[in-house]
């Protein structure tokens, strides 16, 4: 998040935050991009989003709706957010993939 908002606030800051958000070698005369180490940064950042967004809403909405249905044991309710957690990510992507096709 503070990655985003420097890169949001600081137009001086771009030079060095652009890497995390921008695909770095683009050819212009084909068009295309083609593939490098800086696209490693984008990829890391990437990684470290998805980790986060795992993890919140499993804790902070999945945990409790486990609670809530009944699910007594900690282990069962672990279970129960990362199965659920699948099922939510599948369906989004499933989706996003049908619609961008």
């Amino acid at each position: 998040m503070l990655l985003a908002l420097t890169h949001l606030c600081f137009p001086r800051a771009r030079r060095h935050t652009r890497k995390f958000f921008e695909l770095s070698y683009y050819n212009p005369e084909t068009g295309e991009y083609c593939s490098g180490w800086n696209d490693a940064w984008m990829v890391s950042y990437w990684i470290v989003v998805f980790t986060g967004l795992r993890a919140s809403v499993m804790d902070y909405i999945l945990t409790p709706l486990a609670k809530k249905g009944g699910v007594k044991t900690e282990r069962d309710q672990i279970r129960f957010s990362e199965q659920a957690w699948l099922v939510v990510y599948y369906l989004f992507f499933w989706t996003l993939g049908l619609v961008s096709s």
